[in-house]
């Protein structure tokens, strides 16, 4: 396994988190790449062990920043879906002052 799988798992992870509409859907995105037994990421890092002594510094540094960028990713989605949430409640739940009570 070459370096290249984290650009081609990075480009797959932009392409999916471009479609992601909600919370749930942010969680299922994050648990696909970083799940434990079958996250996309989590399988190409435990790959370390199959790469020779002299390779393994330099992926574990592509691996890092790949980790971080994915992460920060997240969490701007994150908050972006937040703002929309919040947005879309002000709409609906504010109140007309003019009213009388």
């Amino acid at each position: 396994m070459a370096i290249e799988v984290f650009e081609n798992i990075k480009q797959e992870f932009n392409n999916k988190i471009e479609k992601v509409d909600s919370k749930e859907e942010l969680d299922e995105l994050r648990q696909d790449f970083f799940g434990r037994d079958s996250g996309k990421f989590s399988e190409a890092m435990s790959a370390i062990s199959d790469i020779s002594n002299e390779k393994k510094a330099e992926y574990g540094k592509a691996g890092n920043k790949t980790k971080e960028y994915l992460q920060s990713k997240i969490k701007q989605k994150r908050k972006e879906l937040e703002e929309e949430r919040l947005k879309n409640l002000t709409k609906e739940e504010s109140i007309d002052i003019t009213q009388p009570a």
